[in-house]
C-alpha cells in the first residue's frame, strides 16, 4: 500500500495535503461554523453531527486513497483550515474521477478553489493518468459553474431533478474535461476569480 502522504505548495501561505484522522477537530469545526453558507447547495451538512463524522469521514476518504480510489486534501491558508478539494470515486476503468469542493466563507473570491482543484487535476491527469474529470454542480450556484469553466471544463449535459435539496428537487450540470484539454489549455485559472462552495 502506498503511504497516506500527499501534500502540494499552492504558495508560500497555501499548501494541499492529503486529510488525517488528526484533522478531523479542526475539519469539523470548519463546517460548523459554515453551516449556513455550505447548506445553500451541499446535502449531506445535516449529517455532520459531532466530531465523530468527520473522523469517519477522514478515515473512509484514507481507505480510499491506499486503493486508489479517490483523494480527500485539505486547504490550508496562513496556517488554517479553509475548505476540502477531492477527486471522489476514481474508476479506473474508465479512467476518470469526479472533482468537488468547498470553501470557508471568509476565503472565497480568492482563486483558491480554482488554484487548488488545477493541483488535483494535474495529480488526476499526470499521475493517475486518468482519461476524464466531471464537476457537477446545482443548477443556479453560477459561481460554482464558473470555477469549471475557468479550469477548462466543458459543459456537457444537464441532469433533471438530479439532487434534493432543500426538500425540492433540483437539476445538476454536468462539466468536463479530458485528458488532452488539460495538457492543451493555454493559461491557467485567474486566481483573482471568485470561488464558491461546489458538493464535495
Amino acid at each position: 500500500m502506498r503511504p497516506v502522504t500527499f501534500q502540494r505548495r499552492l504558495d508560500a501561505d497555501t499548501e494541499l495535503r492529503v486529510l488525517q484522522e488528526e484533522d478531523a477537530t479542526t475539519l469539523y469545526a470548519l463546517i460548523d461554523s459554515n453551516r449556513e453558507h455550505l447548506s445553500d447547495w451541499l446535502t449531506w451538512v445535516p449529517a455532520i453531527r459531532e466530531v465523530g463524522d468527520t473522523r469517519a469521514f477522514i478515515r473512509n476518504t484514507l481507505a480510499r486513497y491506499l486503493r486508489g480510489e479517490g483523494i480527500a486534501c485539505g486547504l490550508w491558508h496562513h496556517g488554517a483550515l479553509v475548505g476540502v478539494i477531492e477527486c471522489q470515486a476514481v474508476d479506473p476503468h474508465s479512467r476518470s474521477t469526479e472533482l468537488g469542493y468547498w470553501l470557508d466563507e471568509r476565503h472565497t473570491g480568492l482563486g483558491l478553489a480554482s488554484r487548488a482543484c488545477d493541483v488535483l487535476l494535474a495529480h488526476a491527469f499526470n499521475e493517475l493518468k486518468l482519461h476524464k474529470v466531471v464537476i457537477r454542480c446545482p443548477v443556479g450556484h453560477d459561481k460554482s459553474a464558473g470555477v469549471a469553466r475557468r479550469l477548462g471544463f466543458t459543459q456537457e449535459g444537464l441532469l433533471r431533478a438530479h439532487r434534493w435539496l432543500h426538500e425540492s428537487p433540483v437539476d445538476e450540470y454536468v462539466f468536463g474535461l479530458l485528458a488532452h484539454e488539460w495538457t492543451q489549455r493555454g493559461e491557467e485559472p485567474d486566481p483573482s476569480d471568485s470561488d464558491e462552495a461546489r458538493p464535495a
